[in-house]
């Protein structure tokens, strides 16, 4: 059980972080360095998917936000062990990447994945940007060890939820597969049990033949 003391402590953390990173967007979007220009294969994609240029314009917003926020959770796992650890045993961060190209290639079912864009990996991103920052520190206390253990413990949680938001994203897919595999399947069947039957045949054949054979011998 989380004490609500370390709860309070990471919020005002988190807080912090999600300040210092709104203001550095806002820098960046007045840079114009946020999104890259539309190639006319995407802007065709996108058109096919049925969104308009105004939908166009918000949804690749969002995906320019979905990927900074993806690749700095990646960046982090890329420093911290413990954070490379976690990801290793829950997937978190394939599957979050396999999850941003799924909606690319459907972006109108970006909404079905509000949650994933909006609040888990955002949550992700900060609460591994903040254990990088508290673990990186030179001197450490049972206090400061406890609240890393805590976030820790937060990630894995989240780790392990996105990676269910990708298997939520593509159950669809996965049940589709799942379907022409066993309709393949009795297919095999039906056609291993169709060769068996013509085997038959050509054997029950074979002995009428050699009864009538011996039949005329006599």
């Amino acid at each position: 059980m989380i004490d609500v003391k370390w709860i309070v402590i990471l919020v005002v953390i988190l807080l912090v972080i999600h300040f210092k990173r709104k203001g550095k967007a806002k820098k960046e979007l007045k840079q114009g360095r946020v999104g890259q220009k539309l190639s006319k294969e995407k802007k065709l994609h996108y058109e096919r998917s049925g969104l308009s240029d105004e939908e166009i314009a918000f949804f690749r917003q969002e995906m320019s936000k979905l990927r900074q926020d993806i690749s700095a959770w990646e960046e982090q796992v890329g420093a911290v062990a413990k954070l490379r650890a976690i990801d290793q045993r829950t997937g978190g961060l394939n599957a979050a990447k396999a999850l941003f190209k799924e909606i690319v290639n459907e972006p109108k079912r970006m909404n079905s994945a509000g949650d994933f864009i909006h609040r888990h990996i955002p949550i992700m991103r900060n609460l591994t940007e903040k254990y990088k920052e508290i673990s990186s520190q030179e001197v450490k206390n049972a206090e400061i060890y406890e609240i890393l253990e805590k976030t820790a413990e937060m990630i894995t949680s989240m780790s392990n939820k996105i990676s269910e938001d990708y298997l939520e994203f593509v159950k669809n897919d996965l049940e589709d597969l799942s379907l022409h595999m066993e309709l393949a399947k009795k297919d095999m069947e039906s056609k291993e049990m169709e060769s068996r039957l013509e085997d038959s045949e050509l054997q029950v054949e074979d002995f009428s033949a050699l009864i009538t054979k011996e039949e005329l011998l006599k």
